[in-house]
């Protein structure tokens, strides 16, 4: 019971500091994204992206679109 109880407690404080630096890794994401939006500029400029680039983000969206 009382090692129930510890291996609880360990899990516990390991998922508050896996969300933790997930909300870090978050944050500073937003921050580089605002960072890039300011340098391109409100000039309505569309960015190039090479066919590894844009494979590599369509990976990722059918990613997320598959845990929707």
């Amino acid at each position: 019971m009382i090692e129930t109880i510890h291996l609880q407690l360990l899990l516990a404080a390991f998922a508050g500091w896996v969300g933790r630096r997930q909300a870090r890794v978050i944050a500073y994401l937003i921050q580089e994204n605002r960072g890039l939006k300011e340098q391109l500029g409100s000039s309505g400029k569309r960015l190039h992206l090479t066919d590894d680039q844009r494979r590599r983000l369509a990976a990722k969206g059918a990613w997320d679109q598959a845990r929707s």
